[in-house]
């Protein structure tokens, strides 16, 4: 996902579904052709189906993954598991209300949105 308020990153979340894959989150430097894996605070092996920049603080990341939603507050240098009501949710999408960004909603696996 490149970022929306004009920084210059671009995040790739992957999960290692097949046999000597790399999961986890990515981040290059628009300009660049290196990736850096980030993942500080986050589990060894992280299958991520979301990533989103928060509208109005791009150092504001989140990130879903088949161990709950993360965070990170510093442009992805280190992430923290947010609390989460169901544990063992695998949280497939992200979104941060459009006129509210206070608000963000979670689809999660199998069907549920949480707010």
């Amino acid at each position: 996902m490149a970022n929306p308020s004009g920084t210059s990153h671009v995040y790739v979340g992957t999960a290692a579904r097949i046999p000597g894959a790399v999961s986890g989150i990515f981040r290059q430097t628009v300009g660049s052709d290196q990736w850096e894996r980030l993942s500080k605070g986050l589990p060894g092996r992280m299958d991520v189906q979301a990533i989103t920049i928060h509208p109005t603080d791009s150092n504001l990341i989140f990130a879903g993954s088949q161990n709950g939603p993360y965070r990170s507050r510093d442009d992805g240098a280190s992430w923290e598991r947010l609390p989460f009501p169901d544990e063992g949710q695998e949280v497939w999408s992200i979104l941060i209300h459009p006129r509210d960004p206070r608000t963000m909603y979670l689809g999660t696996s199998p069907v549920a949105v949480y707010r």
